[in-house]
């Protein structure tokens, strides 16, 4: 006679199959056109950020030591 707990395990639950796999990377959920605007506002925010705060990076010191 099986328990109530095989007979629960047995029966799939609705929740635990989805009903498609999830995408592997965001290509595959973005156009080609959609990934080109996010890497074109990438390299635009990048070059705004290094040039604002130019001032908080550290100043290059003088391999040779020459002053």
């Amino acid at each position: 006679m099986p328990s109530e707990k095989n007979a629960k395990s047995a029966a799939p639950s609705p929740r635990s199959q989805p009903t498609k796999p999830p995408p592997s990377s965001a290509s595959e959920m973005l156009t080609p056109s959609e990934v080109q605007s996010l890497r074109q506002e990438a390299i635009e925010n990048s070059a705004y950020y290094q040039k604002a705060f130019a001032h908080t990076k550290p100043k290059a010191q003088d391999p040779f030591g020459s002053s």
